[in-house]
């Protein structure tokens, strides 16, 4: 063991200036992961919450044109102008007209 021998000869002065080197290069290195790490969190953290909004725009989307599909319906198989005005009527069923 070349290096180790070397080491074995320095003071200890040198040995314990060399350690605590190594120790704060160490914690240095700790902290950078830690920093990397929250970083790629935060990333995949945004990207669960814009993936979220697309889904709730999507369904709301679907939500939408199925009420269109049903007022056409409506519209298409009217018979009468009453029938006609109902379907027209924007407000949901059960609520009160406008």
């Amino acid at each position: 063991m070349l290096g180790l021998s070397k080491i074995s000869d320095l003071r200890i002065g040198w040995k314990l200036g060399l350690t605590s080197g190594l120790g704060v290069m160490l914690v240095a290195a700790m902290i950078l992961v830690q920093m990397l790490g929250n970083g790629q969190i935060k990333a995949g953290f945004s990207d669960v919450l814009r993936n979220e909004g697309s889904a709730k725009q999507a369904i709301n989307s679907k939500a939408s044109i199925r009420g269109m599909q049903i007022g056409v319906r409506d519209v298409r198989l009217a018979t009468t102008s009453e029938e006609v005005k109902k379907a027209f009527d924007l407000s949901p069923p059960g609520t009160p007209a406008r």
